[in-house]
């Protein structure tokens, strides 16, 4: 009955335009939009709804005994708490990825999700729907972007997790004084911030104040003088990566990201070439 479940709910995904993954015999399978699901027995792992308007309330009963959903995407989706409540079952989830018009009200449905290892809240959130989620000792990334209503007291109880390695705090209530303290209770993970925003701005600021002429590199627009060499067009594809490389590690950067809905990014380095070469 739950194999059929699985097979209703991907069918349902794919057919509405979105993309799942499915486990045949231990390996996973990614079914494109519109694609064909295969035949043969198989587990739903994964759905991704991101921004997906056609999914209803309504509809999303087909997910009600989804219990092997381990990767749940739902940004931008059109569903709502209603909908939400039919994911209750979905406890293996690791994860998880809500749409900004969710609220607390909607959060509680995943009250037992404590496989959790990425987070991502909408808008809507405050304290009281962070709450939901204490005891994930394996979370690693906490996405809480705009999330305007969450306070110094919603992050209090992720304390516990030690394996985290990306915060997001930006557009939230979280004060200066708890970013310091995050940045010395996990001084391994990666905090993004608008406080490292104003810091950077206002040494910015200093810099173009204090910083001489002598002090920029010649022929690179006036940039720090410990800044690597712009790429300058010509050069082949080794000579890219190499360029990519030098200004990751001076940036402090990887030279590719992938954001916790799985986009991928590349680190361009500044350089000059010419258009239409």
């Amino acid at each position: 009955a739950l194999a059929d479940c699985d097979r209703a709910a991907a069918e349902y995904v794919v057919n509405i335009g979105s993309q799942v993954t499915v486990r045949i015999n231990g390996v996973d399978r990614v079914i494109a939009p519109f694609g064909q699901v295969p035949h043969e027995p198989f587990q739903l792992t994964e759905v991704w709804l991101f921004n997906n308007h056609k999914i209803t309330n309504a509809n999303a009963a087909i997910f009600r005994d989804c219990r092997n959903l381990t990767h749940l995407y739902l940004g931008g989706a059109t569903i709502s708490d209603e909908g939400l409540a039919f994911f209750r079952n979905c406890r293996q989830l690791t994860n998880l990825g809500l749409n900004t018009g969710v609220t607390d009200a909607g959060l509680i449905h995943f009250k037992d999700c404590k496989k959790l290892v990425l987070l991502h809240l909408g808008g809507e959130t405050s304290d009281i729907g962070l709450a939901y989620f204490r005891g994930c000792k394996d979370l690693q990334e906490l996405i809480l972007e705009a999330c305007h209503k969450i306070t110094d007291k919603g992050l209090d109880i992720f304390n516990d997790c030690t394996k985290v390695k990306l915060i997001d705090i930006r557009n939230t209530q979280i004060t200066r004084s708890k970013f310091e303290d995050l940045k010395k209770t996990h001084p391994r993970c990666k905090i993004l911030s608008d406080f490292d925003l104003d810091d950077e701005m206002s040494g910015e600021n200093h810099r173009s104040l204090t910083t001489s002429d002598t002090t920029k590199t010649p022929g690179s627009q006036g940039w720090p003088a410990d800044a690597p060499p712009p790429a300058i067009a010509p050069f082949d594809a080794d000579q890219a990566k190499h360029h990519q490389a030098v200004w990751a590690k001076y940036l402090g950067v990887p030279v590719e990201y992938t954001n916790s809905i799985g986009m991928k990014f590349r680190l361009i380095p500044p350089g000059e070439f010419t258009m239409g070469s």
